[in-house]
């Protein structure tokens, strides 16, 4: 299964679902990464390529890396 964080600009797919529980996915799921959603990666920072922006639905979201991977994608 492919994660948020594999994606490269103009990618984009369907949340799965998020894996791991706590406050961090907690919060990716109030900010609308729900099982469903349809995400696109727009663009990767410079270096190392952290953070991430990403569209859920129609929000823009910065993401850190190791936040994008909790996100599984269908």
């Amino acid at each position: 299964m492919t994660t948020l964080a594999e994606l490269r600009p103009g990618q984009g797919g369907r949340v799965a679902h998020l894996t791991g529980t706590g406050p961090l996915t907690d919060g990716l799921a109030e900010a609308g990464f729900t099982d469903g959603a349809e995400v696109e990666v727009l663009r990767r920072g410079l270096i190392g390529g952290t953070p991430l922006s990403v569209r859920v639905g129609r929000a823009v979201i910065a993401l850190r890396r190791e936040e994008a991977a909790l996100v599984a994608l269908s």
